[in-house]
């Protein structure tokens, strides 16, 4: 799951990571939040809203916009993710979307994906390719 592509050097001249609380701005991720296991939180990167999913220590990451509406997924804040952390859920209209791979379930979106966002992890820190 890939962004905006960065070139490896930039890295080195990249602010140093920002640990995030949930919908605060940052430039760059840090690993640290991942959160505790199959938990989501929101961010924004450069502008883009989103979404940051843990399940079972794996990490993905979606732009935070439902298919169904092109909202946020998110508008009350706190974790989409059911305990097993294998479900994400729309706060909006309860459409709800596979961690591992964005894919709507359930809900008015069925057969639709969140969108995947590309990145690495390079030495802790999350960066948006």
């Amino acid at each position: 799951m890939l962004l905006a592509r960065r070139p490896a050097r930039s890295l080195a001249k990249a602010s140093p990571c920002i640990d995030a609380t949930e919908n605060e701005t940052v430039t760059t991720l840090n690993e640290s939040l991942l959160g505790d296991d199959n938990t989501s939180r929101s961010v924004t990167v450069d502008g883009r809203p989103l979404l940051l999913v843990n399940r079972h220590g794996a990490l993905f990451l979606y732009e935070n916009r439902c298919p169904h509406t092109g909202d946020s997924l998110d508008p009350q804040g706190g974790s989409l993710s059911d305990t097993s952390g294998g479900l994400l859920t729309c706060q909006r209209h309860g459409a709800q979307f596979l961690a591992e791979n964005g894919q709507c379930v359930g809900g008015p979106c069925l057969g639709a994906s969140l969108t995947a966002v590309p990145f690495s992890v390079i030495s802790g820190h999350i960066v948006l390719s």
